[in-house]
């Protein structure tokens, strides 16, 4: 899997959400400069509770703006480690899982069978994005949500206990919904790239 291209994805839905969030503050600040005049009783406040619905898409933008401009940070670096590994011979275990890491897990199930491979995007941001590639769906979690938290530092071939509940369906083991606080589950990581 191309963390770049997953990571490009990422940063298409992140501009998209930009967009939509500007154009909903646009809307609500022409709301409340269209309501003319003074309130028209005491119950009146659509002027209010527009120029307050603009001030909380104007917060909502910042905080996209910020995700994205992580995201395209993390970008420039994999570029740049990119061109970097293509001349230096490094083991692949070597790796800590950070931000800008796809991990692929297994975790242990109730019964104490190992599940099929999981993989992970752990990024600088993260909300509740969920990449589909190369046949599977990817989840992306924000370097500092408890799953992420649980991972960071470790590498290949480690074990640790991540708070996340697998959620199977069809039988199969590659869906997941991360819930933290439900459970912790015993994972050993398999490859950290």
């Amino acid at each position: 899997m191309n963390k770049i291209a997953l990571l490009d994805h990422v940063i298409e839905r992140l501009e998209v959400m930009l967009n939509r969030a500007e154009q909903a503050r646009e809307d609500a600040q022409s709301d409340a400069n269209a309501h003319l005049g003074r309130q028209q009783s005491r119950y009146d406040t659509f002027k209010e509770e527009a120029q307050y619905l603009a001030a909380a898409h104007e917060r909502r933008i910042a905080e996209i703006a910020s995700w994205l401009g992580a995201c395209m940070s993390l970008r420039r670096q994999l570029l740049n480690e990119v061109q970097i590994s293509l001349h230096s011979a490094g083991s692949p275990g070597d790796k800590a899982v950070r931000a800008g890491s796809l991990v692929t897990i297994i975790y242990y199930r109730d019964d104490g069978t190992l599940s099929d491979p999981v993989a992970l995007f752990i990024l600088p941001c993260g909300f509740g994005e969920e990449i589909a590639g190369e046949g599977i769906r990817i989840p992306v979690f924000s370097s500092d949500s408890p799953v992420a938290r649980a991972l960071l530092g470790k590498k290949q071939g480690e074990e640790t206990e991540i708070p996340w509940t697998p959620v199977l369906s069809d039988g199969g083991d590659n869906e997941f919904r991360g819930e933290p606080g439900q459970r912790t589950v015993r994972t050993y990581i398999v490859e950290v790239v």
